[in-house]
């Protein structure tokens, strides 16, 4: 299973993680990512999905944005999931408004014409949404980017763990071989 979720991670980041030679953080990393796509929220979210370029789309984007923070807390994960969501929507959005415009543009300049009119509204709805859902992505990046930066300068200041000591040394250990 560790080949998989290297073989994920090396597509969706772009890394050539060798998961023959793995070890120190980036093991870390690995099994972190692992159990959160095992986790029943993850595989739930992308058993919903009846488009595999959606469910590709959600998962790769979660890879991309946790594959490297195998700290995350559990409402973090959540809303990495929830981010996730959100820009698999507006890729569909962004279809659908596509979509809308060459049919608006092929309907012609009748002003009158009331269904003209309303789909010019339906549009815009569509259009709305679609910033919407940016915009909540977002402050959500954001947010999460803020809380955990804030955690993790917490941490460093109270310790200096036996853990960090024994990845530090681990590192040390990789680079001389």
């Amino acid at each position: 299973e560790t080949n998989r979720v290297v073989k994920k991670i090396n597509e969706a980041v772009g890394t050539t993680i060798d998961p023959e030679k793995i070890s120190g953080k980036y093991k870390q990393y690995v099994d972190r990512l692992r159990i959160n796509l095992n986790s029943m929220r993850f595989v739930r979210i992308c058993d919903a999905y009846t488009v595999q370029k959606d469910r590709d789309l959600f998962e790769q984007q979660f890879i991309l944005l946790t594959w490297d923070k195998p700290d995350l807390t559990a409402d973090e994960l959540n809303l990495y999931m929830s981010v996730c969501k959100d820009i698999v929507n507006g890729e569909v959005l962004t279809g659908h408004i596509y979509q809308m415009n060459r049919i608006f543009d092929s309907m012609g300049e009748d002003d009158e014409n009331t269904f003209s009119v309303k789909f010019a509204d339906t549009l815009k709805a569509k259009t709305d949404e679609y910033m919407q859902n940016q915009k909540r992505v977002s402050d959500t990046i954001k947010k999460l980017q803020g809380d955990r930066s804030d955690r993790l300068k917490n941490q460093g200041r109270d310790e200096t763990s036996f853990v960090s000591i024994v990845q530090m040394a681990q590192e040390e250990t990789e680079r001389k071989n």
